[in-house]
């Protein structure tokens, strides 16, 4: 196992994630060797379901079942819900 972190990010802010002093905001740690793309979900908006991928170069002790896995997060802070469709 290979944990990646998942890094919040506050709007405006380069990466890596960082609050308003300086400091990383949050990192959530993936039981993948690749995350790939986050969203949040949950009737709160407050799961955060990160998929992965298979790495290039798989490092020692990479469990390619986990390439293509979905987990479920508790960040500890809520999504914002997308506006309704208008057209």
């Amino acid at each position: 196992w290979h944990h990646r972190p998942v890094h919040r990010q506050r709007p405006g802010l380069q990466p890596p994630p960082r609050s308003q002093d300086g400091r990383l905001d949050r990192s959530l740690a993936v039981p993948a060797a690749k995350p790939a793309m986050c969203a949040f979900g949950g009737p709160a908006l407050d799961r955060l379901y990160v998929t992965s991928i298979a790495p290039a170069v798989p490092a020692p002790g990479y469990d390619p079942a986990l390439a293509g896995a979905v987990f479920v997060l508790q960040p500890g802070c809520n999504g914002l819900a997308d506006p309704p469709f208008a057209g």
